[in-house]
């Protein structure tokens, strides 16, 4: 399979932005030659971060503690494609979707397969709580989020299905990587 692509990357920090944006955009391609599949698709993913810069009475004002986080992605295939590659998107990562532990959080991993989809992740990101200790620095984040996502069998003309996920978590970020 071949690749190209482009990024743009603004993120205040790249393990826990806050604010900023990461964009991009990729080609694939494979061919007889190469495979023994022929295929081709695309990928434009947009992420963006914003801190909500809200004032609780009796703990403060809340700062970079509280973010707001969204992807949105459109990809789609063209052409004769594994049905493993059905559950992928492309881009930089190699990711599953819809359902998983990447897109479609508290739906079964590769549940919703497609050559067309329309994903959409928005979360909400506290950090509660920060914490020096043994040397480190520790920071504790609550998070709630909600995945949808259009999946279909067809790029042109598809029988499309809407599909929904949400849930919430707790983090522990150490040093760099501070959630």
């Amino acid at each position: 399979m071949v690749n190209a692509g482009l990024m743009l990357d603004s993120r205040d920090a790249e393990p826990s932005p806050t604010e900023g944006w990461w964009v991009e955009g990729s080609l694939r391609a494979t061919t007889p030659g190469l495979s023994t599949w022929n295929y081709g698709g695309f990928n434009v993913t947009v992420r963006g971060y914003t801190h909500l810069p809200i004032d609780v009475p009796g703990y403060g004002p809340l700062g970079r503690r509280l973010v707001l986080a969204n992807r949105f992605t459109v990809d789609g295939v063209v052409g004769d494609i594994p049905v493993q590659e059905l559950a992928r998107l492309g881009g930089s990562q190699d990711v599953y979707a819809f359902g998983g532990a990447d897109m479609g959080r508290g739906i079964r991993v590769q549940r919703f397969m497609g050559k067309a989809k329309v994903l959409d992740q928005t979360e909400l990101r506290f950090r509660f709580a920060e914490l020096d200790a043994f040397d480190q620095q520790f920071a504790f984040t609550l998070a709630g989020f909600v995945d949808t996502a259009i999946v279909a069998d067809e790029l042109i003309s598809p029988n499309d299905v809407g599909v929904a996920g949400g849930g919430g978590g707790a983090a522990i970020g150490i040093n760099d990587a501070l959630s």
